[in-house]
């Protein structure tokens, strides 16, 4: 009978062994998880307010930046301020799509134009106009100055660059045509002829009816300042957690020593 209690109590107490090194294993790789993680989130929020300064000093560049007069050279800063006498083709006109404003959707519109100082060739954008309740109809254009009769353009040349494209535009005959994207390949290729490899933004519309108001950067400062500030309120969360999780651990550890709490375990105790 003895030998029978005996063989039960090792028993029990190699599963409970064997669950208390489980247990000790699966919290040690928690705690190597989170010390691993720590300096990530940290090093995340560092470079969103890197981001931030940077985008800062590309704003402050290109507002003080001097103005170009006319499209002789190639664009030395983007984005940069210009200053032209161009003629627009009104009847060779663009709408992009799906472009938002105060949650309204609606288009901006492109033209091509001819820069009077240099006679080179480039894309304009007008400005922002809202669509119409049925995305079927297009929305009325306002009446742009026709090709005889120079306009002044002021604003910001920026980049080119199109983004990211389920598929190609398919353009239909006729004008205007709707576009994903601005993709200056496939502008030269739609106008026959080489252009400028920068688009024209107007900050100063030309005709009424279209909002010339932009953000130079797509994402302003102030959100990537809003992100750091998300990474190092996590980084701050998971340090505690460290924190609490070494002080459990230590008080548990101290608590179930046999000689701290002043009694001997069961086995030794039975003589």
């Amino acid at each position: 009978m003895s030998a029978v209690i005996s063989l039960s109590k090792d028993a029990n107490r190699s599963r409970s062994k064997g669950t208390q090194d489980s247990s000790i294993k699966i919290k040690a790789v928690c705690l190597l998880l989170g010390v691993m993680l720590l300096p990530i989130l940290i090093g995340l929020g560092l470079w969103q307010l890197q981001r931030a300064d940077a985008k800062r000093e590309l704003i402050k560049q290109a507002q003080h930046a001097p103005a170009i007069y006319n499209l002789a050279q190639q664009p030395q800063q983007l984005p940069g301020r210009v200053e032209l006498q161009a003629k627009l083709s009104s009847s060779q006109l663009l709408l992009l799509d799906n472009r938002t404003r105060e949650g309204r959707v609606g288009y901006e519109l492109l033209s091509l134009f001819q820069d009077a100082g240099s006679g080179r060739w480039g894309i304009v954008n007008l400005g922002w106009i809202a669509a119409g309740a049925d995305r079927a109809l297009l929305p009325e254009l306002p009446l742009l100055p026709g090709f005889e009769q120079p306009v002044s353009l002021k604003g910001m040349q920026v980049s080119a660059q199109p983004g990211f494209m389920l598929g190609a535009d398919l353009w239909q005959p006729g004008w205007p045509k709707i576009i994903q994207q601005p993709d200056m390949a496939h502008f030269q290729q739609l106008f026959q002829r080489p252009l400028y490899p920068a688009i024209v933004r107007l900050t100063e519309p030309v005709v009424e009816g279209l909002d010339t108001r932009w953000d130079l950067v797509v994402m302003p400062a102030e959100k990537h300042l809003g992100y750091a500030l998300q990474w190092f309120a996590l980084a701050l969360a998971l340090l505690l957690w460290l924190a609490w999780f070494g002080w459990w651990r230590t008080r548990r550890i101290t608590s179930t020593t046999p000689e701290v709490r002043g009694w001997t375990p069961l086995e030794h105790a039975i003589t």
